[in-house]
């Protein structure tokens, strides 16, 4: 919460280094909370002195802002989840889609981790969905409207937390997989690079820091 408010208070102020506030980077749950928060929620948490937790803590329209960003998390989650689910329909069918599906919303982790700002909220069904709409692209007629939400979850899932790298990984080498290119060259490889480059812009365009540093 507090990471979330100095975000804010940093793009109040135009001082868009300040938005680099850890390394992890979770500029995705800043940006999700602090939506929820609101411009006017977030105005009295404006001055310096909210970089101190107890001071943050002890304001009296705290919890109020700290609930309005736990349930725009919620809110994020559960889209997610129900795009995952629509992917895994169209991968493998409705039958494992709508039992994923469900076992995935009563899942007890995810349905904690829901009420919480944090990064690992988010971390879990963005990296799904980068998953799935990956596998969507290789075995299901490589269209390029599951490349692009490939690349761009990709981005959004490295900038919540540094471990979102994993998938992008394993992707990568399913690609090399698929596309053999010690068969045909490395031309069935170029929208793979496309995705690559689409990420990166993503992960850039999200975090101002990175505009001016």
């Amino acid at each position: 919460m507090q990471r979330t408010v100095r975000f804010g208070a940093a793009l109040a102020r135009g001082d868009l280094g300040q938005t680099y506030r850890s390394g992890h980077p979770g500029v995705t749950t800043m940006w999700v909370g602090l939506i929820g928060i609101g411009p006017q929620r977030l105005q009295p948490f404006l001055p310096s002195r909210f970089t101190n937790f107890a001071t943050l803590q002890r304001h009296p329209t705290y919890m109020e802002a700290f609930d309005a960003a736990r349930h725009a998390v919620a809110i994020v989650s559960a889209l997610l989840l129900v795009l995952a689910a629509a992917l895994a329909w169209r991968l493998l069918g409705p039958g494992p889609a709508i039992l994923g599906g469900t076992l995935l919303a009563l899942e007890p982790y995810q349905v904690g981790s829901a009420q919480l700002l944090h990064v690992d909220t988010l971390l879990a069904p963005l990296t799904l969905v980068t998953l799935l709409a990956g596998l969507n692209y290789w075995f299901g007629g490589r269209r390029p409207v599951f490349l692009l939400l490939t690349g761009v979850f990709i981005g959004l899932s490295v900038l919540t937390k540094a471990p979102g790298i994993a998938v992008p990984l394993y992707l990568s080498g399913l690609a090399f997989l698929v596309a053999r290119p010690w068969r045909t060259g490395l031309r069935p490889l170029l929208p793979w690079v496309g995705c690559a480059a689409l990420s990166f812009l993503t992960y850039v365009a999200f975090w101002p820091a990175l505009w001016v540093e």
